[in-house]
């Protein structure tokens, strides 16, 4: 079977973990170093849930046998997005900003390793090469069109 998908997600996985873990360490910064962090993961975090909300979860959804790791996985992103939020709308120099980052990192961290552990888990063994396949298209497709907008 094909795991290029799970291959991408991870390295996303590993991307947005390590610009959480710079903006983590550059809360006491310039502004406009956190400002372009900040930036770098919504460009990164924002297409990766979105594609795995649209397309990997509704089909792990599907399956009896993974429907309640995409279903947690979905309320994942949905905290964690309601976090993002916040972030946007806070000011960066305001001191809970950097707790807000500190929280978003500890969930972020926390989703992609019950995403690999479960998730991916749930993909090799409930979900055929063409899904696969299909799904990765499908999320890169997405991910490009995000791009253009």
């Amino acid at each position: 079977m094909t795991y290029e998908l799970l291959d991408l997600l991870h390295q996303e996985h590993l991307k947005v973990k390590s610009t959480l873990d710079q903006l983590k360490m550059a809360t006491h910064g310039s502004p406009q170093q956190k400002e372009e962090l900040f930036n770098n993961l919504k460009r990164d975090l924002t297409p990766h849930f979105r594609g795995e909300e649209q397309f990997l979860y509704p089909a792990l959804q599907q399956k009896v046998e993974s429907r309640q790791d995409a279903l947690e996985s979905f309320e994942e992103h949905h905290a964690a997005k309601l976090v993002l939020n916040e972030l946007d709308t806070t000011p960066i120099g305001e001191e809970r900003w950097a707790a807000k980052v500190s929280v978003l990192k500890d969930m972020v961290d926390h989703h992609f390793k019950e995403e690999e552990d479960k998730i991916f888990e749930d993909a090799r063994k409930y979900l055929t090469e063409d899904q696969m396949r299909d799904i990765m298209q499908n999320y890169q497709s997405e991910k490009s069109q995000m791009g253009r907008s």
